[in-house]
């Protein structure tokens, strides 16, 4: 009876931190402004990009919206409100829709290396979801094992532009058959934030 409802707190204290987590995601991604492209001549200026189990991902722009789920998103957004930055990296591409997420309590040097092994109750992590929908997030934060580096080494509250570099480790719950991720040379440079 104890295991059940420890269980249970578990999987509701993870479902409501999704939930605050998706609708932060959601509310950042809602400007009073449209969101303005930089004119760049390099692709990966203002985007994520990395290694997926050794494949090249990489977000979208920041100025293509879409509508998945019933919600408007951006295929890069980030904020920083109150010292927390909100990285967020979509990929939609026919049924590709994954996604990369970021949050981060900056400290006073706000440059630096960020890193832990993710949990809900936690106020830093980083996090891969192959699917952008609420149950996937669910498992994905409630049953793998995750840790996380995430190295600022640029953080422009003038120009409000954040650059870094990021590793992120999933391990799937052992005997669900669920796939391991493993996100490496994962940089960032001059993505724009609100």
């Amino acid at each position: 009876m104890y295991i059940c409802k420890k269980k249970t707190m578990k999987t509701i204290k993870n479902i409501l931190l999704m939930t605050a987590v998706a609708g932060t995601l959601f509310i950042s991604s809602c400007t009073k402004d449209p969101v303005k492209s930089t004119t760049t001549t390099d692709a990966s200026t203002g985007v994520l990009i990395c290694k997926l189990n050794g494949t090249a991902w990489q977000s979208e722009s920041p100025s293509k919206m879409y509508i998945s789920n019933g919600d408007t998103t951006y295929g890069t957004s980030a904020t920083l409100v109150n010292g927390e930055l909100t990285i967020k990296g979509n990929k939609i591409v026919g049924a590709d829709t994954t996604t990369m997420g970021m949050v981060l309590v900056l400290t006073p040097n706000k440059t630096g290396t960020y890193s832990g092994t993710f949990s809900p109750s936690a106020k830093d992590g980083a996090l891969y979801f192959p699917k952008s929908d609420i149950l996937t997030m669910i498992t994905i934060a409630g049953t793998y094992n995750s840790s996380y580096s995430v190295t600022l080494t640029k953080v422009d509250e003038v120009n409000k532009l954040v650059s870094g570099l990021y590793t992120i480790t999933m391990l799937a719950p052992v005997g669900q058959g669920a796939p391991d991720y493993k996100i490496t040379e994962g940089t960032f440079t001059n993505i724009k934030f609100y």
